[in-house]
């Protein structure tokens, strides 16, 4: 019974590790994240990602969109690119509070900004 005690105890403690390493629990797409370095949202299918981001004042956000489907950008404090199956736009919020944005060509293709 010791050898058996031997593995077990290892493979418990194995199991344990594994589930305090548990995932994250939001869907994807939507996560809120505050980055580190330069805050890019990219355009994937029909999503934006990370759908929510969290800034402060003075940061810039950019959006891109590469070369596939048509997407459009429209928000609020004046963010605005006309549709394109590629572009890259990019502003700096000089305010803090929730800022919605949306491709309109996409339903429930939206986010905010958070801007702290």
């Amino acid at each position: 019974m010791t050898v058996m005690r031997k593995l077990l105890v290892p493979l418990l403690l194995i199991a344990l590790a594994a589930g305090a390493c548990g995932g994250d629990s939001e869907p994807s797409g939507t996560e809120t994240t505050k980055p580190k370095g330069p805050v890019v949202i990219k355009a994937e299918g029909t999503l934006w990602k990370p759908a929510e981001v969290t800034v402060a004042v003075g940061d810039t956000v950019t959006w891109k969109a590469e070369k596939g489907l048509l997407h459009d950008l429209v928000g609020e404090d004046d963010v605005k690119h006309d549709a394109a199956d590629e572009f890259t736009f990019s502003h700096t919020y000089d305010e803090a509070g929730d800022y919605d944005y949306q491709c309109t060509l996409h339903a429930g293709m939206k986010g905010t900004v958070t801007v702290t």
